[in-house]
């Protein structure tokens, strides 16, 4: 017996797209959606469109997580599901359901994973860091009470592990969280920079860019920064907008 030719033609269909859905594809597919959030033209593409990514790309990400995690909780889940919908900003009034009510909240656990994400981050295993501090963020934002601490260090365990795109994404929620909060804007501002860099001028990238440089001057504005940062922040807001220039001009030159 042998599988009927449709399902074979699927099944080589799946693996090529495993192997083409490479990370700086994901990478450009986030700037261009940060890009129509922050009011660029969205050129032909429409919200029924982004809905239907978001519901393909929410289904993928579940399937992941109970690959990588099997205990992951529903309180977890809920709040995934509902930082997915925020960050494209483009769920429908259809979607409110049983999700929005908070969730109970395990104090206890959320201490708990805390500590473990501050022991594996001290030990320098920030893998296990964003793993632990994942899950108390997310127990947290299921029972209405996000943290931007918790949520920006997160985004500060991905940027020591060079995954960019997960730390501006983490950084964004910390800012979310509490807008005053220096450090959500500080590492969404350090992230979106290293995304940039060793890449060939294009317009997501100068996109980025201009969404770092707007992160770094949110974060010199912030009452939380503390003085003596002061400095850091100047000389960092002023490298991006250098860096900036340079590509602009190259661009020219192309």
């Amino acid at each position: 017996f042998s599988c009927p030719a449709n399902w074979q033609v699927k099944a080589a269909h799946l693996r090529m797209a495993s192997l083409l859905l490479a990370e700086n594809q994901l990478e450009e597919l986030t700037a261009v959606l940060d890009g129509i959030a922050g009011g660029a033209a969205p050129g032909n593409i429409t919200a029924g469109k982004l809905r239907s990514l978001a519901s393909s790309a929410h289904r993928a990400a579940s399937r992941l997580q109970a690959f990588e995690d099997k205990q992951y909780s529903r309180a977890e889940a809920q709040a995934a599901n509902k930082l997915f919908k925020q960050a494209v900003h483009m769920s429908s009034s259809d979607d409110s359901s049983d999700d929005d009510a908070a969730t109970t909240l395990d104090q206890a656990a959320v201490d708990e994973l805390r500590e473990a994400g501050n022991a594996s981050f001290k030990a320098k295993d920030t893998v296990d860091a964003a793993r632990s501090w994942s899950k108390a963020a997310a127990m947290l934002k299921a029972a209405g009470k996000p943290d931007a601490k918790l949520l920006s260090n997160i985004a500060a365990a991905h940027l020591a592990g060079d995954k960019f795109v997960a730390a501006a994404h983490h950084a964004a929620e910390s800012v979310d969280a509490d807008p005053d909060w220096w450090k959500g804007h500080w590492y969404r501002g350090q992230a979106l920079q290293k995304m940039v860099r060793n890449k060939p001028p294009s317009l997501a990238m100068g996109e980025r860019l201009e969404q770092a440089i707007a992160s770094l001057k949110a974060c010199r504005a912030a009452p939380s920064l503390p003085e003596n940062k002061h400095k850091e922040v100047d000389i960092a807001l002023k490298a991006a907008k250098d860096y900036q220039l340079r590509t602009c001009e190259a661009c020219k030159q192309q």
